[in-house]
């Protein structure tokens, strides 16, 4: 809704768009492509959590759960409903072995997907799914298919998209974190192991940037598959930034793949706070964003973004802190959590 609103405000009109993410965009090629709704209908997370509900109340593999009540048998429904998307995503093979393990098994969430699949005929779904696409079963989708913000695929989604190239125009917007070649960077401790371990390699000094080489894997594991793929890139130019912040100077330190000075200014764009508590660590991020609005007055609430790998694990404290007042008028500070997971 923000990103609509913000291309309305810049370009004067957003419509006819559609904005999924990652695990949204694998379901809808699926229902698509498939020409078998059931499949998508069966799998959705409002029927599966139903259907799980239902079989934690009455088969007698899961007797262990029998004396929870409705609201704490629904609560478990909607996480295990959540954990089993995630699988038959990233390992849609390894759920097709679950098959195998008969009511002995001693995993019950093992006995409780057997049970759930036990009429179905598509138990993973996501394996036909790259022999499905065709010319005639790509028609529903659309002309071109725009990828950004996504810094990680995993194999599903990224064959998924190798696919659909063959038919449909794919854009993918990646950010490259540099202008220079930094495929063959390896990270300082593999280059120190490779030199110890292995005269051959003795020459081969760590050159770069750190941070990119420690931090920068997974980009570089991107970058180096769709290269493999020969898929065309097309570079647009970057301005180097005014060196007026210390995280200005890393980036541009990183952009011309240099090395980070010994000493370097010091200001509050990049800070490190150590935290005794998860309830702690919100509450330096509200201290921190009111500090920020008290500083910058054209800043917006909405312009503010605070990132966390297990959001879950914040989220009472969140509500704990966030829902305080800031002034007399009762006013609090407006926030929305993002990627709950059920």
């Amino acid at each position: 809704r923000w990103f609509q609103q913000s291309l309305a405000i810049q370009q004067g009109i957003c419509a006819q768009t559609n904005f999924i993410l990652q695990f949204g965009f694998v379901w809808e090629v699926l229902n698509k492509v498939t020409l078998n709704n059931k499949r998508q209908n069966f799998y959705s997370t409002d029927i599966m959590r139903w259907q799980l509900y239902k079989h934690l109340g009455s088969s007698n593999l899961l007797s262990e759960f029998h004396h929870f009540t409705a609201l704490k048998k629904f609560n478990l429904a909607e996480k295990l409903a959540s954990m089993y998307l995630n699988a038959l995503e990233n390992y849609p093979k390894e759920t097709l072995t679950w098959q195998k393990n008969n009511e002995s098994s001693k995993d019950w969430k093992i006995n409780l997907w057997n049970a759930f699949t036990e009429n179905t005929e598509q138990k993973s779904p996501f394996l036909s799914i790259l022999e499905d696409i065709s010319q005639e079963t790509v028609t529903e989708l659309p002309d071109a298919i725009i990828v950004f913000a996504v810094e990680q695929f995993n194999e599903l989604q990224m064959n998924l998209l190798l696919k659909l190239s063959e038919f449909k125009t794919i854009h993918i917007m990646l950010t490259n974190p540099t202008a220079e070649y930094w495929l063959d960077m390896i990270p300082e401790k593999a280059s120190i192991k490779k030199s110890i371990f292995n005269e051959e390699y003795s020459y081969l000094d760590f050159q770069g940037n750190p941070i990119l080489a420690n931090l920068g894997y997974a980009k570089l594991s991107l970058f180096d598959r769709l290269y493999s793929e020969n898929c065309n890139d097309i570079e647009l130019d970057y301005q180097i930034l005014p060196p007026d912040s210390l995280l200005k100077n890393i980036k541009n330190d990183i952009y011309q793949l240099k090395e980070i000075p010994e000493s370097c200014q010091s200001d509050d764009s990049l800070t490190i706070h150590s935290c005794h508590s998860r309830f702690r660590e919100v509450e330096v991020v509200y201290d921190t964003v009111l500090k920020a609005l008290d500083n910058h007055p054209e800043l917006k609430p909405e312009e503010i973004i605070v990132v966390s790998p297990q959001i879950d694990d914040y989220i009472t404290h969140i509500s704990k802190v966030f829902n305080y007042q800031v002034d007399e008028q009762g006013r609090m500070l407006p926030f929305h959590i993002q990627n709950r997971n059920l």
